[in-house]
């Protein structure tokens, strides 16, 4: 893939993002995965082409770095929920963008969910991988993490994206990790981890009206559980289960949110190759439902 044009918006409150745009048709704005938020790499990442070619097919893909991570500005202190909303904001209207799609996976979930409650009117469709808070990862092991950081910060990112994310591929975790590295530094990644933890979006969520997927994994840091139970609390949103790690079911998770996107169906299409995994849909009301689909992929 060819490497995109980095561009720079400054938000509301004077900081300057990095974001890029590729493709054409429908906009779809992927928000950053934090920590691991760096344009340019993640374009070259291996590990990243199977979630950006399987879902930016037919449409105009933008996606950025959020403040203090990759090639937006680093020196910020503020991470609260609505200072990282403000990126996207900023990105939106710069553009001059309509309705629009979204998709966010783990720390960008609530950022997410945010944005999406308080501009029902732009966002068309609501991609989701993970939960809505950051009260479900292990504090003790982060906090663990984050000294070892201190000391040795390669070390604490191989550990981070081992045990806390869920990366099970040696190879595959350690490039997540050089990423990561690249992304941010141990001051910043504690400072962000201190405020994600009063992160609080439970409340907005009856007020997402954009239709919505909600994608859970097997992954620590994305048990089934939390999946559910904001995929329940969503009015419009349909619950898709992955089994198997993330390395196995990226391309998977990519089908599956395209599908969304396209015409509302959650549909595997036959092409798709994921070994060892399970997907598992829930349909529209995941409380109530009893109308349950499951694939198993050889």
């Amino acid at each position: 893939m060819t490497d995109p044009r980095i561009q720079y918006v400054t938000t509301g409150d004077g900081v300057s993002i990095a974001y890029a745009v590729t493709g054409e048709g429908r906009p779809l704005v992927r928000v950053p995965t934090l920590p691991v938020s760096h344009l340019q790499l993640l374009w070259q990442a291996e590990f990243a082409r199977d979630t950006i070619s399987g879902t930016t097919r037919d449409r105009t893909y933008i996606t950025y770095d959020a403040r203090g991570f990759g090639l937006s500005q680093r020196d910020v202190a503020d991470f609260s929920l609505d200072a990282l909303v403000r990126d996207i904001e900023a990105i939106v209207d710069h553009l001059g963008l309509g309705q629009l799609q979204v998709m966010a996976a783990g720390y960008g979930v609530p950022v997410a969910i945010a944005y999406a409650a308080s501009h029902p009117a732009r966002v068309s469709h609501l991609a989701l991988s993970a939960y809505a808070s950051a009260q479900g990862m292990p504090e003790e092991e982060v906090d663990a993490i984050m000294a070892l950081g201190e000391r040795n910060w390669e070390l604490a990112t191989e550990t981070l994206v081992h045990a806390v994310l869920g990366w099970s591929n040696s190879a595959t975790a350690h490039q997540v990790a050089e990423v990561m590295r690249a992304s941010t530094s141990p001051d910043t990644l504690r400072r962000f981890i201190e405020q994600i933890r009063h992160w609080r979006v439970e409340e907005l969520l009856p007020s997402v009206a954009a239709p919505t997927i909600v994608v859970g994994r097997s992954a620590p840091s994305q048990s089934f559980e939390r999946a559910r139970e904001l995929a329940a609390a969503i009015p419009n949103a349909r619950l898709a289960m992955i089994e198997g790690p993330i390395d196995a079911s990226n391309n998977q998770e990519a089908a599956t949110i395209a599908s969304f996107f396209s015409d509302g169906a959650v549909l595997m299409p036959s092409s798709v190759e994921a070994p060892h995994t399970t997907l598992t849909i829930l349909f529209t009301d995941v409380v109530d439902s009893t109308s349950l689909t499951e694939r198993r992929v050889a």
